[in-house]
């Protein structure tokens, strides 16, 4: 077994015998491999072409000598070497004084792209471009790609951005290391509810990297954003101290559950503060939301049509069901409703809930014939803000009547 001076030595002199082979050929990679679980020492060129320009000298069958030992010479072909980004990442418009974090990476309508703050990607607040360069771990990979705008003077719940990828390979579904050299868990799918005590962790840009705090309550809080700007934020989740300047655009995760609910945008000495994250509501007229785990896609897709689908975060197939308003039919009454067991409470009365087509709809859970919904409902028009929604109930609509969502109340 050659050591590492050896293969240093024996990688410089295949460099050296085959210089004029490799200077014609658009490789990516040459790799002297040591023959390991009884496979043949070997050198592999990684081109990012075809081979049919591969000279004779290193086609099947070549094979390159080095101190006594030979090596076999394989020719691959169609690689790509790319740099990995992790998310809890420094994130920042190119040429940005500052940084904040890069959360991680989402497939929005089909777009992959970076989620973080509006403060962090947009440099010039509302009024940054569409596509303006963003750069992720040091290296510009992305575009803004959309944004929410933030209200100067009246209130906010959002302040979130989304940059697009230059090329989506090497993102990694993955948290960088914590400073001990642990590695926290990538969310599994987005959270259908908060629980208040529980312990959340996040992994931002700044050192330690990985905060851990509990769920304390929600706040309204005023938001210094430099230049004696206090601008309002309501229904921000309140955690206790987990983050520090530079974290901000972080994920916040149920250590329990692995399920993403909120983004870290502000902070003090005592608190850490987050939006909310499953109550994003505009994602519901901006299509389908995925967040990628691992090699499969997690994901949260409020459809702005019939076809509503939900979260999975990661391994989970996306729950789906074509909702046809316009179906003939009756809903069964309270007492014929084969109701989930976890719906019976017989304390509290159950109602009812019409859902009409301008309703938009998302799908947690289906049970049998019954379907774990909340129904959002749309808020008074406000212009330059386009359609907002509010959550009006959360409860079960059967199949065969989708019409009637059932809650107690």
């Amino acid at each position: 077994m050659l050591d590492f001076s050896q293969f240093k030595d024996a990688l410089a002199q295949f460099h050296e015998e085959f210089a004029t082979e490799l200077m014609d050929l658009e490789w990516v990679a040459v790799e002297l491999h040591a023959g390991l679980d009884a496979a043949s020492p070997e050198i592999i060129v990684k081109l990012s072409g075809s081979v049919d320009s591969t000279p004779g000298s290193m086609r099947a069958g070549s094979t390159f000598e080095y101190d006594g030992r030979s090596f076999a010479v394989r020719v691959m072909a169609n690689r790509k070497i790319v740099a990995q980004i992790e998310a809890g990442t420094a994130a920042r418009p190119e040429g940005a004084p500052y940084y904040g974090t890069y959360g991680g990476p989402i497939m929005l309508n089909g777009v992959l792209v970076a989620i973080s703050n509006w403060h962090v990607f947009c440099r010039s607040g509302n009024s940054s471009s569409i596509g303006d360069r963003i750069q992720i771990d040091g290296k510009t990979t992305a575009s803004l790609y959309d944004f929410e705008p933030v209200n100067e003077f009246g209130n906010n719940e959002y302040d979130i951005a989304f940059a697009e990828f230059d090329d989506p390979e090497g993102i990694e579904a993955q948290f960088r290391e914590c400073s001990g050299g642990t590695r926290l868990r990538f969310p599994r799918r987005l959270a259908w509810s908060v629980e208040f005590g529980k312990a959340h962790y996040t992994v931002g840009a700044r050192s330690p990297a990985c905060g851990h705090g509990k769920l304390l309550g929600v706040a309204s809080i005023r938001v210094n954003y430099g230049n004696g700007r206090l601008i309002p934020f309501s229904n921000q989740l309140m955690f206790s101290k987990m983050s520090n300047r530079g974290d901000s655009g972080s994920l916040v995760v149920d250590e329990e559950r692995h399920e993403a609910v909120g983004l870290i945008f502000a902070g003090d000495d005592d608190s850490s503060y987050a939006n909310f994250l499953p109550g994003y509501s505009n994602f519901l007229t901006r299509g389908s939301i995925d967040l990628r785990q691992s090699e499969s896609l997690m994901s949260f897709a409020y459809q702005p049509t019939m076809r509503k689908e939900e979260v999975s975060f990661g391994g989970r197939k996306s729950l789906s069901m074509d909702m046809d308003f316009e179906k003939d039919g009756v809903a069964p009454s309270v007492d014929e409703a084969p109701f989930p067991r976890d719906l019976i409470d017989p304390t509290k009365r159950v109602r009812f809930f019409d859902i009409h087509q301008h309703h938009q709809i998302r799908i947690a859970d289906v049970q049998g014939s019954w379907v774990k919904a909340q129904v959002f409902a749309q808020r008074d028009h406000t212009p330059g803000h386009g359609i907002q929604y509010y959550l009006a109930a959360t409860g079960f609509f059967n199949v065969n009547a989708p019409s009637r969502l059932y809650y107690l109340g």
